[in-house]
């Protein structure tokens, strides 16, 4: 049976941070590096614990965006980790300066398994993974995964308690992209009317439009891109989004411009127009999806016909 292990480390005082040097998290594009969304629900927030400022025991959501290509962020804390607590408000001003998107998976009583059970689903389903993770599981412990492959445990014991450290640290291992993820509508809302951008509405899956030819170039891109995950919205939000958009449906893409809709595509019903607004954003050329034999046969029958 697996235990955790909370390291006895007196709690350290807590003064520090936000009140130090300010360190800055701009657009980066290092292929050594991993590559992490931002949370656009933390744009203004008021929030200040990391319970709030992450996204909170996801462990489907987090296992599907690992199979669909993305790096994430995996920190693992619990409500009686004298280490947690002394890493609580340096994570927390982190998360506000940069806007970094984690999984925060986070025990809230003692006989709690959601770290047990997120780790060892992750090690599952990948299993190149299980050596970085390991057999036995420390809080806190923070796992950068680039790929179904490939992952690196990172240390903070020297760096919990300082805003300033922990920040610079953080700065040197990841790549912040201009990828911004919103699960709620006020802060897309707010965000839009200061940031001209693309936006894509989007479910996690994994043949998904955003996933197959947003992400890749939007990761290598210092324009903007709104992902609204309308997987994880509410009624009212969505209520809220679909009267701004002028349209009820969840497979939409277009610009943002002057917090007004430039643009906007059903990407499953107008594909080609879609991608071609994704070529001339990213300044790239993404490969056409393969015209399928029926469909070929039916276009060309139609033509025959038209003839």
């Amino acid at each position: 049976m697996k235990k955790f292990c909370f390291p006895l480390i007196a709690i350290l005082p807590l003064c520090l941070s936000s009140c130090g040097e300010k360190v800055e998290f701009p657009y980066t594009d290092d292929s050594d590096l991993i590559y992490i969304t931002r949370n656009g629900d933390n744009f203004e927030s008021s929030a200040s614990e990391v319970k709030s400022l992450s996204l909170l025991n996801q462990k489907g959501d987090l296992v599907e965006r690992i199979q669909n290509g993305e790096s994430v962020f995996v920190y693992c804390f619990s409500y009686a980790c004298a280490g947690c607590i002394a890493t609580e408000k340096a994570m927390s001003n982190y998360l506000k300066d940069s806007s970094a998107l984690i999984h925060g998976v986070y025990n809230e009583s003692a006989d709690s398994k959601v770290i047990t059970e997120t780790l060892d689903l992750i090690k599952s389903g990948f299993p190149e993974l299980s050596s970085v993770i390991g057999d036995r599981y420390f809080t806190p412990s923070i796992y950068l995964i680039r790929s179904s492959t490939k992952a690196t445990k990172v240390n903070i014991d020297d760096t919990r308690s300082d805003t300033t450290k922990l920040e610079k640290q953080f700065r040197d291992l990841m790549n912040y992209t201009n990828i911004y993820e919103f699960r709620t509508y006020s802060p897309l809302s707010a965000m839009k009317e200061k940031k001209d951008g693309l936006f894509i509405l989007d479910k996690q899956a994994k043949t998904s439009f955003y996933h197959t030819y947003v992400y890749p170039n939007a990761i290598h891109s210092q324009s903007l891109t709104y992902r609204i995950d309308v997987g994880n919205y509410s009624k009212e939000d969505l209520r809220a989004l679909s009267t701004y958009l002028g349209n009820g449906e969840t497979t939409l893409i277009g610009e943002f411009k002057n917090g007004q809709v430039a643009s906007i595509f059903n990407y499953e019903k107008e594909p080609e127009r879609a991608l071609d607004l994704v070529d001339s954003y990213y300044s790239v050329k993404v490969e056409r999806p393969a015209i399928s034999s029926e469909e070929s046969s039916t276009s060309e029958s139609g033509e025959s016909s038209a003839s």
